[in-house]
């Protein structure tokens, strides 16, 4: 859903093992696919997660759950 000349969204939406999911930055512009097992920042330490979302469907669920972009949002460590 990305158009071309935009600049891709940097945040995705991580699923967890016990069903919760939350948003997350790329920061670093990892190459990410659906599924993929990443390591994110929580408070504490880091979690493993999945990606379950990204792109513009990511920008509309936020919207739909009150997330603002300008929230602190934690980042990914790495795939």
């Amino acid at each position: 859903m990305d158009e071309p000349g935009h600049e891709k969204f940097n945040i995705i939406e991580v699923r967890f093992k016990n069903g919760r999911k939350e948003f997350f930055r790329n920061e670093n512009q990892l190459d990410l696919v659906t599924g993929e097992a990443i390591i994110v920042d929580v408070p504490g330490g880091h979690h493993l997660g999945h990606v379950s979302m990204q792109g513009e469907l990511v920008r509309l669920q936020m919207k739909k759950k009150n997330v603002s972009e300008k929230d602190e949002i934690r980042q990914i460590y790495r795939k």
